[in-house]
């Protein structure tokens, strides 16, 4: 099977996709899966499938992915998520490794623009006109103006100017869960802990200075809260 999937924490090399680029690694583990990316050229990196949402292909359709190597991808500068769904009418981005006839392995990145039908549609996807190919645009990310990742392909439907469906970052929360807190939420909240920094401080500190968090920190930040929530108590 062939897919696109997107880096969220390039420091330890989390990727997320569509289960369905996936699932033969999922039903058995011995399939290896390969990626490559225009940002190291000539190498190959080694893919494991952390976890997926639950469910067949009909499903919330998401896998969460991670890079065997982490250190190979530290210094690729990740993709933000944002888990509130774009308005409609709205145009973003589609990115992704789509195939053609005759070019079944596609290396190039391609970046057109997508624009919003509905969102959310009747079945909670986000619906977007955008142009289509035969393949490999699954798993690829729907990025908004900030360049946040809103949304992951699921299918197209269409020749030419087609519609894609695309799964909101939201689906993928329980997936988001399973990430390592990240470090400045962890060095904030130690100082929380010693009352060397108030709780209501924490988001503001998160927000500035020259680490300034990204939407999965300060996501990873809320998790810590409801995980801790006496601690945080006001």
């Amino acid at each position: 099977d062939i897919g696109t999937a997107f880096l969220i924490d390039s420091t330890n090399g989390y990727l997320l996709t569509a289960k369905h680029c996936v699932k033969k690694t999922i039903a058995d583990k011995s399939i290896a899966i390969i990626a490559t990316t225009p940002a190291l050229p000539g190498v190959k990196l080694s893919i494991q499938v952390v976890d997926s949402t639950p469910g067949d292909d009909e499903g919330l359709d998401i896998a969460l992915l991670k890079t065997t190597e982490p250190d190979k991808t530290s210094n690729i500068e990740a993709l933000d998520i944002g888990l509130r769904p774009p308005k409609r009418g709205s145009t973003l981005t589609a990115m992704g490794y789509p195939t053609t006839y005759g070019n079944e392995v596609n290396t190039n990145l391609r970046t057109p623009g997508a624009e919003i039908i509905t969102s959310p549609s009747e079945d909670g996807l986000i619906e977007v006109s955008q142009k289509g190919a035969i393949g490999g645009s699954s798993g690829g990310p729907l990025v908004d103006a900030a360049g946040r990742a809103v949304g992951i392909c699921r299918k197209e439907v269409g020749i030419g100017n087609v519609r894609a469906r695309y799964a909101p970052l939201s689906d993928a929360e329980p997936l988001l869960n399973e990430l390592p807190h990240h470090p400045l939420v962890d060095t904030l909240d130690s100082q929380v802990m010693k009352h060397s920094l108030l709780p209501q401080d924490l988001i503001q500190a998160l927000k500035s200075g020259p680490a300034k968090a990204s939407n999965l920190a300060l996501y990873s930040w809320a998790r810590k809260v409801i995980q801790k929530r006496a601690d945080y108590k006001q």
